[in-house]
């Protein structure tokens, strides 16, 4: 198994700038990288909106890691509003809290994926955000590369610093063989924004990703 040359950091969750950018490929990563350096670690979608398995995607290109969902709906949206057009339930954070506690007990740590960014809202009340406080985890905020980033990476970081929730660092996936100019100077103003982990390419046919390139 080859994997990028991410940091071991095995206790996160993973958000994002936006849907879409790639958390998924990142949490993979980040997977591949703790189970190399000899940590056992598992992998929790906190809430699986739309047809895709992401827990299901990660465990068929890991070996040895545990990945488990804690909530599932049909409708490719926020949860509090899959569950709402399912006629079900709304969500709480228990579930997630107790499937996080069940993967604490076979694990060293645990990689949460969110769904979307920060603030999409699990119920009426709470936000991932606020999943994150209640887990203690810090945050890895995967963001995009291009035109926007810059914006959208601030207002994330900036929540989450309003939150009281610790940031390990950004990691900027989807990266081109031929950046345009704002590709080529983002990383440069990303890093003033918080520590920047590196970029990679996202291909989300293929397995293993290509090597990080270092921030």
């Amino acid at each position: 198994m080859s994997a990028p040359s991410l940091p071991p950091l095995c206790d996160l969750l993973v958000t994002g700038t936006d849907t879409g950018v790639g958390k998924t490929w990142v949490t993979a990563a980040l997977a591949a990288a703790c189970i190399e350096a000899g940590q056992r670690v598992g992998v929790l979608k906190a809430a699986q909106t739309g047809p895709d398995d992401d827990a299901a995607w990660i465990a068929a290109r890991v070996p040895g890691i545990v990945a488990r969902t804690a909530l599932r709906y049909e409708a490719p949206v926020a949860p509090v509003v899959a569950a709402r057009l399912e006629g079900a339930p709304e969500p709480g954070l228990e579930p997630i809290l107790a499937a996080a506690g069940e993967l604490r007990t076979v694990t060293d740590g645990i990689l949460v994926e969110g769904s979307g960014g920060l603030l999409v809202p699990i119920n009426e009340r709470e936000t991932f955000a606020d999943l994150a406080l209640a887990l203690g985890l810090p945050l890895l905020i995967v963001a995009r590369p291009g035109l926007g980033t810059l914006n959208h990476t601030a207002l994330t970081l900036e929540v989450a610093r309003a939150r009281g929730l610790a940031v390990a660092g950004v990691v900027v996936c989807g990266t081109s063989a031929d950046p345009d100019v704002a590709e080529r100077t983002n990383l440069t103003e990303l890093r003033r924004l918080a520590p920047l982990l590196g970029a990679l390419p996202h291909d989300p046919g293929g397995w293993p990703a290509p090597a990080m390139v270092p921030a």
